[in-house]
């Protein structure tokens, strides 16, 4: 499909690109693309009553570097995902927002309870003094792959320059037939016994218990492990949880910390329909062993997720590693642009909402980004870019109406926004599909 303006004007793919937050700041900070510099002198725009603000510049190196705008502010991410020992240089200190997630539990063997997430640390008060910084990204503990072993425990993540610490410990590994989870991050799951516990309180939660021929889920971040069900069925792990820190990734916030799943009984029911293994927790956390064709699954790299325990033959799966992020504002005044859900949907037509929280420091110009591919916030991976016409103040309602729709295609859409500092693309796309009078969103 061809990229469109709301009056049917095409629009470049560098005016389409725009859009992405992946660009560097410096781009979006030159940008004036000739249709916004239209609207806005059509508009007679001023600068409203919100002064842009720069912070107090934080100059740091080390990981890899992530600019991205959010909630109305530029922001600077340093990401470390290399396990092992890095360093975080700062040439100039400030206030700073950290994220350290360590690495999973493995799962056991033998009736094997699924790892337990590493601990998940957020400080939004950190300060960052001049210097280096010690970064430790915690490794997966491995899963274990002889009978009646539980799963390692993961390795701790840090960062410290000798006098300011935010560690992270590492996930407890799952049990085995008889044995209790590990403690960690969050607890192991249990393997015919009881989960393990959280430990430092507030990383994590407890791991659920074994049943007879299944393992508990491995705790996570923001919920304990499940229970084994009927004694033949593994516990699911523990979801984890979500973090705004680096700056999303394929148009959501990221999840860390999610549990591992319980193995299963491994057998199969009178109907021959495998008896369903413990699912990973949202965050990374791997699968439990069902059957022979389900082996268990690895934590996430990066996520800091459980590995998934097995029932008898075979390796049980290994714990994520973890990751560090170093984050602060550079400057305010970004749009802060969010989604909506679709409305008055029909064969060929539907209406596209948005929420504009705020223009930032001026007046801004409002577009909706559509097709039948996600596109996710690079601008120019979407089919079509629309104006949505109106002058629009802080919390205010955006909405188009789009009339050359076809049924029976999942639709997805995303609303941008860009005024005189910057651009911002919603996170979350929006999709839904019309097909013989249904419609699912």
């Amino acid at each position: 499909m061809q990229k469109q303006t709301g009056c049917g004007v095409p629009v470049s793919s560098f005016q389409c690109q725009v859009f992405s937050v992946q660009c560097s700041v410096s781009s979006r900070l030159g940008f004036r693309s000739s249709l916004l510099s239209a609207l806005l002198l059509a508009a007679g725009l001023m600068l409203g009553a919100f002064v842009p603000r720069t912070e107090a510049q934080v100059s740091a190196t080390g990981g890899t570097q992530r600019d991205y705008v959010y909630k109305g502010e530029i922001r600077r991410a340093l990401v470390f995902t290399t396990a092992g020992s890095n360093t975080l240089s700062v040439s100039s200190g400030g206030a700073a927002n950290v994220l350290v997630v360590a690495g999973g539990g493995g799962g056991g063997a033998q009736v094997g309870g699924g790892g337990g997430a590493g601990g998940f640390v957020e400080s939004n008060n950190f300060t960052l003094a001049t210097g280096d910084y010690w970064v430790q990204v915690g490794g997966g503990g491995a899963g274990a792959t002889v009978n009646g072993v539980r799963g390692n425990t993961g390795t701790n993540s840090f960062l410290t320059n000798g006098t300011s610490y935010v560690t992270a410990y590492g996930g407890g590994g799952g049990g085995y037939y008889g044995g209790t989870g590990n403690s960690g991050g969050s607890g192991g799951g249990g393997g015919n016994a009881a989960g393990g516990s959280a430990s430092p309180a507030g990383q994590g939660n407890n791991g659920g218990n074994g049943g007879s021929f299944s393992g508990g889920g491995g705790g996570g971040a923001g919920s304990v492990g499940s229970n084994s069900i009927s004694g033949d069925v593994g516990g699911a792990g523990g979801i984890g949880k979500q973090s705004a820190l680096g700056g999303p990734t394929n148009g959501s916030m990221s999840w860390y910390a999610g549990g591992g799943g319980g193995c299963s009984n491994g057998k199969r029911d009178a109907n021959k329909a495998p008896i369903l293994a413990g699912a990973g927790g949202r965050g990374g956390g791997g699968n439990g062993r069902g059957d022979l064709e389900n082996p268990p699954q690895d934590g996430t790299a990066n996520t800091g997720g459980g590995g998934g325990g097995r029932r008898d033959t075979g390796s049980a799966g290994k714990g994520g590693s973890g990751i560090v992020i170093v984050d602060w504002i550079t400057a305010t005044g970004a749009p802060d642009i969010e989604n909506r859900p679709v409305s008055g949907v029909t064969a060929s037509s539907a209406t596209f909402n948005g929420f504009l929280a705020s223009t930032g420091s001026s007046q801004t110009a409002v577009y909706v980004l559509w097709g039948t591919n996600n596109g996710s916030l690079t601008g120019s991976s979407w089919a079509n870019t629309n104006a949505v016409p109106g002058t629009w103040t802080n919390a205010s309602s955006p909405s188009i109406t789009i009339s050359s729709l076809s049924q029976g295609y999942v639709y997805y859409y995303t609303f941008a926004a860009s005024n005189a500092l910057t651009n911002a693309t919603a996170i979350d796309p929006v999709s839904f599909w019309y097909s013989n009078g249904v419609v699912k969103a």
